[in-house]
């Protein structure tokens, strides 16, 4: 998911973007 990664590189230590990336890569 391209957003999410975006997301993940502006928010690296973000705990709510962690949780949204492991919640869409569990799907």
């Amino acid at each position: 998911w391209g957003v999410v990664n975006q997301l993940a590189a502006l928010l690296p230590g973000d705990p709510e973007v962690m949780k949204l990336k492991q919640e869409i890569l569990s799907h």
